[in-house]
């Protein structure tokens, strides 16, 4: 058999490429989507590494075998790349059986790691509005505050009517209607973190006590400005 070993090499090799070249695995190879997040197109990208490495080692074991087999049984040149060829088809497609068949083992445990590292750049974005949100329910609810003191004062000294007032605060009731709003956005997303938390994102375990505090300074701006709406004089009737 030292004799073939430069024959056996040359048919390996040979029959490694031709085997990669026809393998019918290569359709398993997951192509490009655009609509695939960066995680995803890796953790495809990793799966189709892995079929090839699996095609290709197979490949090259088949072929060898193969090979080795028939140059020990006495075969010619010929012979020996015939067997390596069909040993390095075999192997490839066996290589490539088990390497897909390791893809789908993983690709769920993959898939959702992708999707709990979604649901976490939601989450930090969503804490990041609601901040927003609270800033700017603040801001609104110092200037409500400032408007009805003014405005009571007017109505006592006759300065301004009912309708004028009640005009003025033409706002108040969508005020509180947008802050009922986001509050139960805010819930929405603390289902959907929390969900993923017990299925086994420990970093959504941090969000779900900032988005509760955020959840709880929205509640908290409502309130104050319920208290400051109910200072309205009945008699203007601003209905909030």
């Amino acid at each position: 058999m030292p004799g073939h070993s430069k024959s056996i090499r040359s048919a390996v090799s040979a029959a490694c490429i031709a085997a990669l070249l026809s393998n019918p695995l290569s359709g398993c190879a997951t192509t490009g989507d655009a609509n695939l997040t960066p995680a995803e197109q890796q953790l495809r990208s990793t799966e189709n590494m892995r079929l090839a490495q699996g095609a290709l080692g197979g490949a090259a074991l088949g072929a060898l075998l193969g090979a080795g087999i028939m140059a020990a049984a006495g075969g010619n040149s010929q012979q020996i790349g015939r067997a390596a060829l069909i040993g390095g088809g075999t192997g490839a497609v066996a290589g490539g059986l088990y390497a897909n068949n390791v893809n789908q083992q993983v690709r769920p445990e993959a898939e959702a790691q992708a999707r709990y590292q979604r649901v976490i750049a939601e989450a930090d974005a969503n804490i990041a509005r609601y901040a927003q949100i609270a800033d700017a329910a603040g801001r609104v609810r110092a200037d409500e505050e400032a408007k009805v003191a003014r405005l009571n004062g007017q109505l006592a000294s006759g300065a301004v009517t009912a309708s004028q007032y009640r005009a003025e605060l033409s706002s108040a009731r969508s005020n509180i209607r947008a802050l009922e709003t986001q509050i139960a956005n805010v819930d929405q997303n603390i289902e959907v973190l929390d969900a993923a938390y017990r299925e086994g994102a420990v970093e959504a375990g941090s969000r779900l006590g900032q988005l509760r505090a955020q959840k709880a300074t929205l509640e908290a701006r409502k309130l104050e400005l319920s208290r400051i709406y109910s200072r309205v004089p009945p008699s203007v009737g601003l209905g909030v």
